[in-house]
Order: C-alpha cells, then sequence, then structure tokens
C-alpha cells in the first residue's frame, strides 16, 4: 500500500481514483469503468465524460466467446508444456480459433506462432494482453490502436504504454490506467498527459521517481512533489531547493531517513526552536526536547514520524494513537515496538484485515504470524479472511505439519506448497489425496 502522509495526503487530493482503477480492472466482476474513475477522468476531459457511460472494460470485454470446444487432451497439453511450446511444435494447428486462444490465455508468449490472421484476430489478441499486457507489441498497428484492447494491456501491465498508438498514448483514460499499474509508464504518455495534474498526480502516488518524466511546471508543483517524496523520499534530491519546505522535507525523511542529507541546512537549524508551533520539524530536533504532546502532534500529521519519537514516549503512547497512525497508513505498522506491542499489531491486522506477510513486523513478525496462524485454526478468523492470507502463511508454516494439513483440507493448498521435507509426509499425501478424491467425485 502506497504510504500517505498527513501532509496534505495524496488521498485527500484531486484525484479521487488513484488505486480504485486498479482494484477493479483486477477483481471487479461488474462490466463498467468504475464511477469514480469517470469522475476523475470527467474533471480534467468535460468532453470526454459522456462517451465514459456505458464503456465496456476489460473483463467484459474478454468473456469468452461461444465457440467450439477443445478437446479436453489438447487443453491439457497446453496447461502440460504451455501454450508457447504447444503451438511451436503443433504448426498445423496455429489457425484454430479455439486452440490459439486456449494457448495465448495460458500464456500471452504464445502469440508470436499464432497464425497471420489469428495474431491479427481482435479476440486472440485481446485475450493475449489480458494474461500479460507486455503482448501488446506482437500486436498489429491497427490493434495497437483499438482502446479496449490497450486498455486491457496497460491494466494489466502500465509498461505496456509503449507498445500502444501514439494517439492512445494521449488518451486520459489508457494513460491513467497504466499510471495507476505503474507509475513510471508516464514516460510514454503525450506531453498534453504529462503535464496534467491528475495522470501526474497518480503516477507519483504509485512510484515517486515517476516525478522526473512530469512537465517542468508539475515538477515544480508542491502537491505533485509532496505525493512523490511520501512515496519516495529520495525523490527529494531531485526536487529543486525552493520546493523543500518543512513539510516536504518531513514527508520525505518520514518515508526515508536517507533523504536527510538533501534536506536544507537552515530548515534543520531551526528545528529545535519551530518544534513546539510546528510538529513537521520532529526528524530534526534534539530528541531530548520531544515531549509525549509532541510526539502524538507529529504522528497525527503524519504517522511514519513514529520513527523519530524516543522508545520511552513510544512505550507511553495510548493505542488509540497507534491505531489512528496504522489505519491513516499501514506502513507504520513497521515502526512500533514489537516487543511491548505484539498483541495490538495482532490485533490490527486483523481488524483491518491487512494481509500480514505484507507487513515487516520486525522481531515480533514471526510470533505476530504465528499467532495469526493460530487464530486461523481455531476459527477465530473467518473463512473470506483466512483464504486471502493462506498463500503467504503457508510459505512461513510451510514446515508446520498441523497448519498445512489445515490448509490442504480446508482452503485448497497442495502437498506442494509444504516444505520438501514435509510435503514427503504420509498425513500431508492422505490430506492431499483425500482432497483430490473430493474434487473429482464432485465431478
Amino acid at each position: 500500500m502506497t504510504p500517505t502522509t498527513g501532509l496534505a495526503s495524496p488521498q485527500h487530493l484531486p484525484l479521487r481514483a488513484v488505486g480504485e482503477l486498479t482494484v477493479a480492472a483486477q477483481s471487479a466482476p461488474g462490466p463498467q469503468i468504475p464511477p469514480a474513475v469517470q469522475a476523475a477522468i470527467g474533471a480534467y476531459e468535460p468532453d470526454l465524460a459522456p462517451s465514459l457511460q456505458g464503456r465496456v472494460a476489460p473483463q467484459a470485454v474478454a468473456a469468452p466467446l461461444v465457440q467450439p470446444p477443445v478437446a479436453p487432451e489438447i487443453l491439457e497439453a497446453i496447461q502440460r508444456v504451455g501454450g508457447v511450446q504447444f503451438l511451436r511444435d503443433n504448426e498445423g494447428l496455429r489457425n484454430d480459433h479455439a486452440i490459439v486462444l486456449a494457448a495465448v490465455t495460458q500464456n500471452s508468449e504464445a502469440l508470436v506462432y499464432a497464425s497471420p490472421r489469428l495474431g491479427n484476430d481482435r479476440d486472440i489478441v485481446l485475450a493475449a494482453v489480458t494474461q500479460n499486457g507486455g503482448a501488446l507489441r506482437s500486436a498489429s498497428e491497427g490493434l495497437r490502436n483499438d482502446h479496449a484492447i490497450v486498455l486491457a494491456a496497460v491494466t494489466q501491465n502500465g509498461g505496456a504504454l509503449v507498445y500502444a498508438s501514439e494517439g492512445l498514448r494521449n488518451d486520459p483514460v489508457i494513460v491513467l490506467a497504466a499510471v495507476t499499474q505503474n507509475g513510471e509508464a508516464l514516460v510514454y504518455a503525450s506531453p498534453r498527459l504529462r503535464n496534467n495534474h491528475d495522470i501526474v498526480l497518480a503516477a507519483v502516488t504509485q512510484n515517486g521517481v515517476a516525478l522526473r518524466y512530469a512537465s517542468e511546471g508539475l515538477r515544480n508543483h508542491p502537491t505533485i512533489v509532496l505525493a512523490a517524496v511520501t512515496q519516495n523520499g529520495l525523490v527529494l534530491e531531485r526536487i529543486s531547493e525552493a520546493l523543500r519546505t518543512i513539510e516536504i522535507a518531513s514527508a520525505a525523511v518520514a518515508q526515508n531517513p536517507a533523504a536527510r542529507q538533501w534536506v536544507p541546512a537552515a530548515l534543520i537549524a531551526s528545528a529545535n526552536a519551530q518544534i513546539n508551533t510546528n510538529p513537521a520539524f520532529l526528524p530534526f530536533v534534539d530528541p531530548a526536547l520531544i515531549t509525549y504532546e509532541i510526539a502524538q502532534a507529529a504522528i497525527k500529521l503524519n504517522p511514519l514520524l513514529l520513527r523519530f519519537v524516543p522508545a520511552e514516549i513510544l512505550a507511553r503512547l495510548e493505542l488509540e494513537v497507534l491505531t489512528s497512525a496504522v489505519r491513516t497508513n499501514p506502513a507504520a505498522l513497521n515502526l512500533i515496538d514489537p516487543v511491548i506491542l505484539r498483541e495490538y499489531i495482532v490485533n490490527t491486522v486483523i481488524q483491518m484485515n491487512i494481509d500480514p506477510t505484507n507487513v515487516s513486523l520486525l522481531a515480533a513478525r514471526q510470533a505476530a504470524l504465528r499467532s495469526l496462524a493460530d487464530k486461523v485454526l481455531d476459527g477465530t478468523i473467518g473463512n473470506e479472511t483466512a483464504r486471502a492470507w493462506m498463500p503467504g502463511l503457508a510459505r512461513y508454516f510451510c514446515d508446520d505439519k498441523v497448519f498445512m494439513i489445515f490448509a490442504i483440507t480446508h482452503f485448497g493448498l497442495e502437498a506442494l506448497d509444504a516444505s520438501s521435507q514435509l510435503r514427503l509426509d504420509p498425513d500431508i499425501i492422505a490430506a492431499d489425496a483425500r482432497v483430490t478424491e473430493a474434487a473429482r467425485a464432485r465431478g
């Protein structure tokens, strides 16, 4: 999750669609472009807004066509050897629409072995770029100018924007989707859109380094710069001295303390005198001057300033303060004393449904994950949440026999997910066999 800061954080900036497009593209079942994205586009392209109504999103376009079924043995072969090798080894099948569609769905790179006719087939190419946006490079010039195909490609891989037609690199819907997935795709956008506030904001919120590709005017826009350094503090090196204000410098150093080397000396020198009126100076102040009240105000301003709170004050902070900090920015979990607040970390992860395997828990990580695993085993955590966490947790408990049998039996994991030693255990093999047999019985 992209870090945010209480200093005019990106979540309160004009673009409301940041992140929503990615979520919608990956998981939303609905056929429409999300309303929030329509609103965001309409805000800066009023003439475009009407055309967004009813526009089909990639998932809907990519729905399977009604066509002759592929023989089970061919499907099995495609899955076994992969779509690329299958088409490479079976030249006579490269012009069969259903077979090529199955091959590129399994591996988009199989598109290069399709017949010339199918290599230029809209449905085949759409399936390929939906599996891997980079397959757009193998599409014909005409299909690189197809809005739905390019949208599907850049939603999966923002960098695929480089293969889009010049016209679509100037399309705000396409470019917004691309930079939301990969901020550095901004480099392939048209000059007009590299000068668009909301699109650049989306790009630097995803990857602060994308600031280098913005127009000169936006590279010097305080809101854009703040979002960039909040995502990557080291970007502070790239911005002008005039923009290295206390708000921007504090956000940068909070995200990455190494950014301190680019903070103006005058700001650091004035920290002790300014700290009582502006908690953003916390990273630069004499620790002896930090009080409970100053720490509390700083954390409210930017949760990542937790890293500069002395341990004796951190231990006294109320859980409400820490809960609010983590809710604002889950990365603050990394900065909480793991010994004192281990159970707090566990409870927060559960309540906020944060994937625990994507959060560094420092010294408490293994113990906290063990506690979470136990809560999965005893049913404290609901099935939906547990299912989302299971693959990640299994990586940490692949040698835990009880946990792996439970995961195989109830959550669809396989014996191969267990450690190399445990996967040979008779009980693990038996559990896997029972699940496989039950699946066959259900048809």
